[in-house]
């Protein structure tokens, strides 16, 4: 713990200090140190030590830690790890196990849940941008630049815990042209991450009573879409046993957001309802492009046809599917050309299903990627 303790920054645990409503009274000691006052009225006081080239800074530190754990009801370890990530909002995703020593997993199982805890996270920021049934696979640059910058914490002691770190940047990068702040997008991610995760349980008990998946159509607006059912899903079939909390510890160097939603457990017995929203919200259309590549499988419509009608063979979400498309006067002759070939081709338009069939809705930018000769051969 003592390499810990050294590596606090002062500056870091004064905004901790002072977002949590403590007041600083005085600095003395040739500056060597500040006391701060808790908000109750001065019942309790710390001392900070401001030069960490001290002899004693991580014994006076420590020091701190402890009262702050006392003061908090919290243990030390715990406020420890968020003195240390200030501006970061801390997720944590817990398998529970119903053993609290049980800190170890499968590699595989634990590789493959962190690939689900990832599809949640970018199913969240999705609906950061935008409040939407369902995304298609195509990622904006602000969600490729929000991915990389999460991390990966310090594994815990508590059944078994995913502890990803949200770094948000000091507040003076979160101000606008006008020098107001603004709450960074990492924060909103997490912040939709709850309230939709709530939401999605909430809409599973409505459609447990009400029949039907118009609940989850009504919590839309709250975050949920068939993206993040899909990824609870498939996360919940991994470890049907277990329960699996989300919870968040909010980043102490900025404000708490309003309505801030602390953990969301999630249920088995909600996942037959998500499961029947998530292929719901398929059927909805999509405002997004949604690009495929892949090859022209079949043609329902004759290739002297002006336009017509094709069948596409492509991978969706890493799984390969098959889809049927329309194609204008302008494409068409490429689509038979590219059936007659054997060709890679690519394509977007909108992903929607269509009395059970795949279908991509206003298909356009009809490309040959690759072509082959009378032999077979790409070319």
């Amino acid at each position: 713990m003592k390499a810990q303790l050294e590596a606090l920054k002062p500056v870091d645990i004064a905004a901790y200090l002072s977002a949590r409503g403590w007041t600083r009274r005085a600095s003395f000691r040739e500056d060597k140190a500040s006391l701060w006052i808790s908000p109750k009225g001065g019942a309790i006081d710390v001392l900070l030590p401001l030069r960490p080239n001290l002899a004693d800074f991580s014994l006076r530190m420590g020091e701190l830690v402890m009262s702050l754990a006392r003061y908090e009801r919290r243990s030390a370890q715990d406020v420890l790890r968020d003195l240390a990530a200030v501006y970061a909002d801390i997720i944590r995703v817990r398998i529970i196990t119903g053993d609290s020593s049980a800190t170890t997993l499968p590699f595989r199982d634990g590789l493959n849940l962190l690939k689900k805890v990832r599809d949640v996270l970018v199913a969240a920021a999705l609906s950061t941008l935008e409040k939407r049934a369902f995304f298609t696979n195509r990622w904006p640059e602000t969600i490729i630049e929000f991915m990389d910058r999460l991390q990966m914490g310090q594994t815990e002691h508590s059944s078994f815990v995913f502890t990803i770190v949200s770094p948000l940047g000091p507040p003076e990068e979160a101000l606008d042209g006008a020098g107001e702040a603004q709450e960074p997008f990492a924060r909103r991610v997490t912040h939709t991450l709850m309230h939709a995760l709530q939401a999605m349980e909430r809409a599973a008990a409505d459609a447990a009573r009400e029949g039907g998946v118009n609940p989850f159509l009504r919590a839309i607006d709250d975050g949920v879409s068939g993206n993040l059912c899909d990824a609870v899903v498939e996360l919940k079939a991994l470890c049907p046993e277990n329960p699996i909390e989300f919870s968040v510890s909010w980043a102490a160097g900025f404000a708490p957001p309003a309505e801030a939603i602390g953990a969301v457990l999630l249920r088995q017995d909600s996942v037959p309802y998500i499961e029947a929203a998530s292929d719901a919200f398929w059927g909805i259309p999509k405002k997004y492009d949604y690009a495929l590549e892949g090859m022209v499988v079949g043609l329902d419509t004759p290739e002297d046809a002006s336009s017509g009608v094709a069948m596409l063979m492509g991978y969706i979400d890493g799984k390969p599917a098959r889809l049927r498309a329309s194609f204008n006067a302008d494409a068409y002759r490429d689509v038979v050309q590219a059936y007659r070939s054997r060709a890679l081709i690519c394509c977007e338009g909108d992903l929607v299903k269509e009395a059970g069939v795949l279908t991509l809705k206003n298909a356009r930018y009809f490309r040959i990627l690759s072509g082959a000769d009378h032999d077979g051969a790409l070319v």
